[in-house]
């Protein structure tokens, strides 16, 4: 996570950080978590 967090610090990979975000969402597992 804190790699993650690193990244969404800088603000240059913050789309990357929300593409994942939107595929965790939309994963079946995030139901289950």
């Amino acid at each position: 996570v804190g790699a993650s967090w690193a990244g969404w610090r800088e603000g240059r990979d913050w789309i990357m950080v929300r593409r994942r975000w939107r595929d965790l969402k939309a994963s079946p597992k995030w139901e289950d978590a």
